[in-house]
């Protein structure tokens, strides 16, 4: 009787303590699956209030990913969740309908949107709040379960030899299966159940151990952030099964390109980590990285059908770019939206487009005042027709003379002032230089038209054609002489507002060209409904048509469409006279690129242009 008395109530225990933990492990499950949506919607809704719909996925597809995780909370949670349901769904409900003001707000012109910005981050940062305590909650009690059931397999080591000696065979059997199962629990806890792979706090606890053991030995620790591009399109076009198919083949992929000492965890949905230990810098990181890239990018077979991923990948490196874990994953995080923006597979982490980055925040504050105090120069490229090599026009672009840094390029303060408001004076300030150079050209006998980049911010506003032809009308230039570029992505974004904006430019008289063209999704039926003058293919193709077979087609299908549209098109990045015969020679009109010349300032390009002439004259003297 005793014997059996002590079984029953061991048994009991074990089993009491081995359900609460799963149960504790399953709520656990569900609220951080709510944690890392939370994470998403937060990113996503800042990108839409500033315009930078960098993201594939909108923050209406991310709130309804929320509610379905609330809703299996409710209907899937082992333990009683009444009263936590009813707080999150009423503190989520108080989020949405704050950030649906705030882009209400700014749809409608309001610039001053801090008010509206703040009571979205309160709103979404209680809710985060209020997800995490439930996290934590979930861990404390599953910890103190296991801890439970740690004391009574304790306790049954100590009492089983006094009270069981003829069981012991059986009560190590037992025993064995009860460590067993322990050590399966808490292997799902710090585990990916779909994939397989360490998750978020399992990386976590390793990256801080692989920090401290490189702060002694001097070695470097990097974090490559993995964010699988367009995924969101199998999922609706093929069913979440497929989705899962896929994701659970990334770390096969991943490990077989790194060594037993990296870690490859998925953080949640389609974003992936790698910890790479005892590294040599950031270049042997994104060497790593470009390789990564490229063992994602091979065909996968799922059944009948095969797919072709492609991801951005952020780098961050430490001790160059970080000290602890949580910051090593924030650098990364804002590279891997760099490598998203620049539609590259790879970025490293770079402090100046970093948005919380103090030296970021110092090149904004001096680039407002650089404005005003004329330390920015305007540089123009040629366009040259591929045939007989005569100037067709020239693109305009911007270079700041810092007084201090000395030439600064576009790429680390044209991003800076395209997340604020910035980048509406920046515009005016070259339409402007444009149109005063175009003038003076027409008072010489010239007309050469000359192009200007505008960003998504200004293909957005409404207003921005009337401002345009405002500065250019002042200053007294042709507006023909005028020619607004835009890119693929940025018609995207919005592509209504888009549409309206340039049928305005294009009604007040103004050229449309479309830069970057081939880089981005435009369909051939909005390409048809937009008043487009100019398609720039670009350079990417360009540079890699006399290797890629797959460029060649994509250049030659571009030069087609803008002929059989009557469009003008225009090859960008051309650097060998190779690749120019190559373009003449599938009818290609016009290029621009370093083998005719590089940025050139103003009074530098005008003295190439008199050059070009009288080296034509002297060839022809009889014109």
């Amino acid at each position: 009787m005793l014997l059996a008395g002590f079984m029953v109530v061991s048994g009991w225990n074990v089993h009491e303590h081995a359900t609460s933990i799963v149960d504790e492990h399953r709520f656990h499950q569900l609220v951080e699956r709510i944690r890392a949506a939370v994470y998403e919607e937060q990113r996503a809704g800042f990108d839409a209030i500033d315009q930078e719909l960098i993201s594939d996925r909108s923050p209406e597809s991310l709130h309804e990913e929320i509610d379905r995780a609330l809703t299996d909370l409710r209907d899937s949670s082992p333990i009683d969740v009444e009263e936590v349901f009813a707080e999150l769904t009423s503190a989520h409900e108080l989020a949405d309908v704050t950030l649906d003001e705030l882009l209400v707000a700014r749809a409608a012109g309001q610039v001053d949107l801090e008010a509206e910005r703040a009571a979205y981050r309160d709103a979404i940062d209680r809710f985060s709040a209020l997800v995490d305590r439930q996290v934590s909650r979930s861990r404390v009690e599953f910890d103190r379960s296991v801890a439970r059931l740690e004391s009574t397999d304790d306790r049954m080591r100590v009492w089983a030899p006094a009270v069981f000696a003829v069981c012991a065979a059986a009560l190590a059997g037992f025993g064995l299966v009860l460590r067993r199962f322990r050590t399966m629990i808490v292997h799902q806890t710090l585990h990916d159940t779909l994939t397989g792979l360490p998750n978020r706090n399992l990386l976590t606890e390793r990256a801080e151990q692989a920090l401290a053991i490189a702060r002694r030995s001097g070695a470097d620790t990097a974090f490559l952030l993995i964010d699988l591009d367009r995924f969101k399109e199998i999922n609706d076009t093929l069913g979440h099964r497929y989705g899962d198919l896929v994701l659970a083949e990334i770390g096969p992929r991943l490990l077989g390109r790194l060594r037993d000492s990296d870690t490859v965890a998925r953080l949640g949905g389609d974003e992936f980590g790698v910890l790479l230990t005892n590294i040599s810098g950031p270049d042997a990181a994104v060497r790593i990285a470009e390789d990564i890239a490229a063992a994602l990018r091979e065909t996968m077979s799922i059944g009948d059908l095969t797919f072709e991923l492609e991801a951005s990948i952020g780098v961050a490196v430490a001790p160059y770019h970080a000290s602890s874990s949580v910051e090593l994953v924030q650098k990364a995080d804002v590279a891997m939206y760099l490598a998203k923006a620049s539609h590259s597979s790879v970025a490293l982490y770079r402090p100046e487009a970093d948005e919380h980055s103090p030296e970021r925040l110092a090149l904004l504050g001096e680039l407002r005042t650089a404005i005003e105090a004329g330390q920015l120069a305007l540089y123009l490229q040629p366009k040259i027709g591929v045939a007989a090599g005569a100037l067709q026009g020239v693109e305009a672009l911007i270079r700041w003379r810092h007084p201090v840094h000395g030439l600064i390029p576009p790429d680390r303060f044209i991003p800076l002032a395209e997340q604020t408001s910035l980048i509406e004076p920046l515009t005016a300030w070259v339409i402007a230089e444009a149109a005063r150079t175009a003038r003076r050209w027409e008072q010489a006998g010239l007309h050469l038209p000359i192009a200007v980049n505008v960003s998504a911010r200004s293909l957005g506003d409404l207003d921005f054609p009337e401002q345009v032809a405002s500065i250019v009308d002042t200053i007294g230039a042709d507006r023909s002489s005028i020619e607004i570029e835009v890119t693929e992505t940025s018609i995207m974004r919005e592509p209504e507002r888009a549409r309206t904006v340039m049928r305005a430019l294009s009604e007040l008289g103004f050229s449309i060209a479309v830069d970057d063209f081939g880089s981005g999704y435009t369909s051939l039926s909005s390409l048809r409904t937009l008043p487009v003058d100019e398609l720039k293919i670009d350079r990417m193709f360009v540079a890699g048509m006399r290797n890629e077979p797959n460029d060649a087609v994509i250049v030659q299908t571009v030069v087609d469409l803008g002929r059989n549209l009557g469009l003008l098109v225009v090859a960008e990045g051309v650097e060998d006279d190779e690749t120019r015969a190559a373009l003449d020679a599938i009818g290609c009109p016009v290029a621009q690129g370093y083998f005719w010349s590089r940025p050139l300032p103003i009074e530098e390009f005008e003295a190439w242009r008199a050059e070009r002439d009288r080296s034509a004259e002297e060839l022809n003297p009889l014109g």
